[in-house]
């Protein structure tokens, strides 16, 4: 069953479609729930709607980490990294990979 946070990110979504900010945060937000499948599924819309989005490149490199997943999760987190130098706790989480 969604959180009212779901519910109103899916309600965002069906609004603008075309937006990857609601897709990320709902991908987050489904992630945090311990649903990675949905989550995935909507991380990787919110980069095919905007590959500059760092933030949905963050997010699926966690979820990869949560899979197990080391060398895709590095790769997306190094690439959300390059997208924006500021996300320190993408460093952070980059750092617990034990990689740069």
């Amino acid at each position: 069953m969604p959180t009212p946070t779901g519910r109103a990110l899916t309600e965002a979504i069906r609004l603008d479609p075309r937006d990857s900010r609601n897709y990320n945060s709902r991908a987050w937000t489904h992630q945090l729930a311990g649903r990675d499948a949905d989550g995935m599924a909507d991380a990787e819309q919110a980069i095919a709607l905007d590959p500059a989005n760092a933030d949905a490149f963050d997010t699926r490199g966690r979820i990869y980490m949560k899979l197990g997943l080391q060398e895709k999760a590095a790769a997306d987190l190094k690439h959300a990294i390059a997208l924006n130098p500021g996300l320190r706790e993408t460093a952070d989480a980059l750092r617990r990979l034990g990689t740069r």
